[in-house]
């Protein structure tokens, strides 16, 4: 679109939202806005070049913020299997947004000035928002499962999982049902494969879904309507499928885990497996009871088999209070933060390299 002169008849600045029109600002169209007779904004009169004043940038942001605010906007959310094309956002790219950023644009007429050309940004995202994104609902994702070969640890899910959904333990006596009623090798196989399925899946979605997944949903629930999983080893136990919610899927990992492994630490590099002296074995027992061993003690075993295996490289010798200090637990608290272990967690020469006898000492204290 070319610029006139000043004087001139000049394109329209501000593009009306439709979701903003009152009815006497006229119907909404898909063409591009009329013209009108008023003087060149943000033109140079004596010169006749026209002036980059900033504002589209600033409108721009503007319209970002008060899109989700304005009256017309309503979150409205469609599940997958009601899903129509109706639904789905129309728009190519490659052949409509070249058309539109031409009609928004405005190149300057005078010798020697052609290349110079700027764009009213603002009118442009507000047009799309109003035919392309208005009155579009958010889709609920309902998916079939599919499978992770065991790569739940190896692949990072659990600390991922982790940021996305906050984590708690499952009481004790939740964990010895869960484990009296798991008794048989190839059926906890085959509970375990099912569970990674879930971890890796909430683990690679992003955005949204994740984010506004209550922490409270149960996990037979979560599987059966978002995964549609019509059947799955863990519905047949009846603790998993009346206790265990989605803030309770890395316990649930880690008591099948424990059953299923012979040594969890077989891994665990043999510089952290320094056996403790008689000066660490008192320290700890004067602390056990004072510090939280059932918010500890998963925190240790999750750090070890994530950061302390194969090829880690993290010193020996760093103190150990220091190290498990930024580390978070279920609740993304860290350590270092809390009262209890500040104030109690041995401290002088308890080093990296005694963190597995430390985890298991504590675990042998009843807690």
């Amino acid at each position: 679109r070319v610029s006139p002169p000043p004087g001139g008849r000049e394109p329209i600045d501000e593009y009306v939202p439709a979701a903003g029109r009152d009815k006497g600002k006229g119907p909404v169209v898909a063409e591009p806005p009329p013209f009108k007779d008023v003087p060149q904004a943000g033109a140079d009169a004596s010169s006749g070049t026209s002036v980059d004043t900033g504002e589209p940038a600033a409108q721009a942001e503007e319209g970002r913020a008060d899109y989700f605010e304005n009256d017309a906007y309503v979150d409205v959310r469609v599940p997958t299997h009601l899903l129509t094309h109706d639904h789905l956002i129309a728009f190519d790219a490659d052949e409509q947004l070249p058309g539109l950023v031409q009609i928004y644009s405005n190149i300057s007429v005078y010798y020697g000035r052609g290349a110079e050309v700027s764009y009213n940004f603002a009118a442009i995202q507000q047009y799309l928002m109003d035919h392309v994104l208005l009155g579009k609902p958010f889709i609920d994702l309902e998916l079939p499962k599919f499978s992770f070969a065991n790569e739940g640890r190896q692949a990072g899910y659990h600390s991922v999982l982790r940021d996305r959904i906050p984590q708690i333990e499952l009481s004790d006596e939740v964990k010895e049902k869960i484990r009296e009623e798991l008794s048989s090798p190839q059926y906890l196989h085959e509970c375990m494969e099912v569970l990674e399925v879930v971890l890796g899946f909430l683990a690679s979605m992003g955005g949204t879904h994740v984010r506004t997944l209550p922490a409270k949903q149960f996990l037979v629930d979560y599987m059966k309507n978002t995964l549609s999983m019509a059947a799955s080893p863990l519905y047949a136990t009846k603790t998993i499928s009346s206790n265990v919610q989605l803030q309770h899927l890395l316990s649930l990992w880690n008591v099948l885990d424990d059953i299923l492994t012979v040594d969890p630490f077989a891994n665990v590099m043999s510089r952290y497996k320094v056996e403790l002296t008689e000066e660490h074995v008192v320290a700890l027992q004067d602390a056990a009871p004072h510090l939280d061993l059932g918010d500890l003690l998963p925190a240790m075993k999750d750090f070890m088999q994530n950061y302390l295996q194969d090829n880690a490289t993290m010193g020996p010798k760093y103190p150990l209070k220091g190290t498990l200090g930024v580390y978070t637990n279920a609740q993304q608290d860290e350590f270092e933060e809390l009262d209890w272990y500040q104030t109690y967690f041995p401290e002088g020469d308890l080093l990296l390299e005694n963190i597995l006898h430390t985890y298991l000492f504590l675990s042998d204290i009843p807690h």
